[in-house]
């Protein structure tokens, strides 16, 4: 036998409180009737996994056994109560992370009805139409008050960034940590704040550790407020120093960059939005301070020290490369421009060379030949050594003679041809240029 009863417990959390249908085992009710209500929590938690996980405080717990309610008044109890029934056996819903892991969720009681919109929608309050600014007139009170108090929570976030780094694998470990609600403000010119819209601490943590070209600025600092152009490309994005200080971001690439990875991390989780049991970013601070100690934030400080010199790095590496890039580009236009003067001489330059090449390259092959003759004569006996040396060095000289006659001549003659232009010139440079132009060699 056992004990039927309903039980709703108030969150420590400023959430609807949950409602419980339980069969309590006859060994368990005379206490469960006896006890205080920390004895009744204790008493509960092989029933309800919520409290076995301590969502709940043992202030309050409200409960009525079922044998005290009418039977007529049953049915109607157990249909007002039933969409708040939560099935202790089988919460297991699950939030999937970026890198693959999974976090367990903890049902509201009354969740909306309508997940938080991802799509990007043309803004119709008039408030984007300039980037980073407001309306210029604010007089509804209610707005302003509205204004101040997001950037009162703008604030209490941004200053806390480092010490949410800092712990990023808590963040990352626990559906109410990550799923804490984040007031910044986030939006677009002439889309608002579409695709932006209610980001998490969760959101952010993720941002900044797998899109770090886009979510660190140049100076190695967070990211932490996003507002621009998607067409011109011009922002008024924020980033926060070490020391809790906001600062204009100087952005390592495109502004694209920047919205489009964090509306693609944001939008990822809009299902989980307001759904589930979370943290509110006061709550997420006591928590994260009473762990935290100074060793770690300054580990965080050496990360994020060393991400911005690797970008320092990888920027000097680029812009090195599209010099070089740019250096050989004008290299080539010059050489285009001086050819185009002096094709005449450059053209009887290139035939010149080529023909001292072939008579250094048959100077040479003749050389071979006769070298393996005379060391078959040499071996065979009918070659003395002296004789051997005798003809085979003329030979020798009269095969470098020709290839120095060669590279001399393809030295001094580019000089002849160009004057003091001829540095941006060589014998491969002419080739290409005859073959490029169609000029027959």
């Amino acid at each position: 036998m056992s004990q039927k009863i309903i039980v709703q417990t108030l969150s420590r959390y400023p959430i609807t409180p949950h409602t419980y249908l339980v069969n309590l085992n006859d060994a368990d009710w005379p206490k469960f009737l006896s006890g205080d209500n920390a004895k009744r929590m204790e008493i509960l938690k092989p029933y309800v996994r919520d409290i076995r996980h301590g969502l709940y405080a043992t202030r309050e717990i409200i409960w009525i056994a079922m044998e005290a309610i009418k039977e007529t008044d049953k049915a109607d109890i157990i249909n007002a109560l039933q969409p708040n029934f939560k099935d202790t056996a089988t919460l297991n819903t699950k939030i999937a992370l970026i890198d693959g892991s999974q976090l367990d969720c903890y049902p509201i009681a009354l969740p909306p009805e309508e997940t938080v919109s991802g799509e990007f929608s043309l803004d119709t309050t008039g408030e984007y139409l300039q980037v980073g600014k407001k309306p210029h007139f604010v007089t509804d009170k209610e707005l302003a008050e509205r204004r101040k108090q997001e950037e009162i929570d703008a604030k209490l976030f941004y200053e806390h960034i480092h010490l949410f780094l800092a712990n990023a694998d808590k963040i990352l470990s626990d559906s109410r940590l990550f799923l804490s609600p984040v007031n910044v403000v986030n939006g677009l010119a002439y889309t608002g704040t579409s695709g932006f819209r209610r980001p998490t601490l969760g959101v952010y943590i993720e941002w900044w550790l797998y899109h770090k070209d886009a979510s660190i600025d140049a100076k190695g600092n967070p990211i932490w407020f996003i507002s621009g152009s998607p067409l011109s490309g011009r922002n008024a994005c924020s980033t926060v120093d070490r020391k809790g200080k906001t600062h204009r971001a100087q952005l390592n690439g495109s502004f694209s960059a920047v919205w489009g990875s964090f509306a693609e991390v944001n939008n990822r989780y809009n299902e989980f939005k307001g759904r589930y049991m979370a943290y509110d970013l006061k709550e997420v601070i006591d928590i994260l301070e009473g762990t935290t100690d100074a060793q770690q934030l300054f580990k965080l400080h050496l990360r994020l020290e060393k991400v911005r010199y690797d970008k320092h790095i990888a920027n000097l590496k680029n812009a090195l490369k599209q010099s070089k890039e740019l250096s050989l580009e004008y290299k080539a236009k010059i050489q285009n421009l001086i050819f185009q003067q002096h094709c005449e001489e450059a053209t009887e330059y290139y035939r010149k060379c080529v023909n001292l090449q072939t008579i250094a390259r048959l100077a040479r092959e003749y050389f071979y030949e006769q070298r393996i003759e005379l060391r078959k004569k040499l071996r065979s006996g009918n070659l003395d050594n002296v004789t051997y040396q005798k003809t085979l060095t003329p030979l020798r000289k009269k095969a470098m003679e020709a290839e120095n006659q060669c590279y001399e001549y393809e030295r001094e003659g580019l000089n002849k041809v160009f004057g003091d232009d001829d540095l941006y010139f060589n014998f491969n440079a002419i080739e290409r240029l005859l073959t490029d132009n169609n000029i027959d060699k």
